[in-house]
C-alpha cells in the first residue's frame, strides 16, 4: 500500500478529528494553527474550524450544509458559544457540491475571522493503496479518483470538494483522513471472509466496519472493489 504518515492527523473516530498537529507540514509554528475540517457527504457538508493552539485543539466555529441537490438547501453557521453566524440564510442555494462548499468559503472567509492555514478532509474509503491519513498530492488525488468504486455515494462529491478547495486555497496544506485506517490494525483473520481459495491465488476479500469491501486478485496483486 502506498502512503507516509501523515504529519498532520491522527486518527478520525467517534465522528470526530483527534489530534490535528501541523508539526513538520511546512506551516509556521509560531501562533497558533487554524485549521479547517471538511467532513463531506453524497448530499451535505459538515465543518469546523479549530484553533489547534499547543494543547487539545478547540473548536471556534462549526455548521453544515444540508440537502445538497435539492430545490432548497438547509445552511447553519455558528461561533463555539451557540451564536447564530448565518446572516438569517437559513436556506440557499446548493445544487451540487461545489456550490455548497463555495458556501462554506464565504462563511468561513468573512472579515474578522481567523485565516485558514490548513484543511482536512474526511475521505470514506481510500481504496487499496493508501493506508495512512496524509497530505494531498497530485498522487494522491489520482488514487482517490481510481477508488471510488470502493465508495461511489461519498467519495465523487469529496473529491469534488477538495479539488474546489485546493484551487480556493493553492497555498495551503490540505490533508486526508480516511474513515479504513482504523482497520488497517486489524488482523488478517478479523478482516478476511471466510471463503475459499486455493493456495496458488485465487480472490481475497476483505471486509470493513463501514460496510464497504476491498477485494484483491491473490496472483499479481492488482485490486478491485465496491460498496
Amino acid at each position: 500500500m502506498r502512503g507516509s504518515k501523515c504529519p498532520g492527523y491522527r486518527e478520525f473516530t467517534e465522528g470526530r478529528w483527534e489530534r490535528c498537529s501541523v508539526r513538520d507540514s511546512g506551516i509556521d509554528q509560531g501562533g497558533d494553527v487554524h485549521i479547517l475540517v471538511i467532513n463531506s457527504g453524497s448530499s451535505s457538508i459538515k465543518f469546523s474550524l479549530f484553533d489547534s493552539g499547543m494543547g487539545e485543539p478547540r473548536s471556534l466555529f462549526e455548521g453544515e450544509v444540508t440537502g445538497i441537490g435539492g430545490a432548497k438547501a438547509g445552511f447553519k453557521f455558528r461561533d463555539a458559544n451557540g451564536r447564530d453566524l448565518s446572516g438569517g440564510r437559513s436556506e440557499v442555494e446548493a445544487e451540487t457540491p461545489v456550490e455548497a462548499i463555495a458556501l462554506v468559503v464565504a462563511a468561513v472567509s468573512d472579515q474578522g475571522l481567523p485565516k485558514i492555514e490548513a484543511v482536512g478532509y474526511r475521505v470514506v474509503h481510500p481504496g487499496a493503496k493508501l493506508d495512512r491519513h496524509q497530505r494531498i498530492t497530485p498522487e494522491v488525488m489520482k488514487d482517490l479518483e481510481e477508488a471510488v468504486v470502493f465508495a461511489p455515494l461519498h467519495d465523487p462529491a469529496v473529491i469534488e470538494v477538495i479539488r474546489e478547495m485546493i484551487e480556493r486555497f493553492p497555498d495551503v496544506a490540505h490533508y486526508a483522513c480516511f474513515d479504513t485506517v482504523f482497520h488497517e490494525t486489524m488482523t488478517e483473520a478479523a478482516t478476511t471472509y471466510a471463503i475459499q481459495r486455493d493456495g496458488g491465488g485465487g480472490w481475497a476479500v476483505s471486509g470493513y466496519d463501514d460496510g464497504t469491501y476491498a477485494d484483491g486478485w491473490g496472483g499479481d496483486g492488482d485490486s478491485a472493489g465496491g460498496s
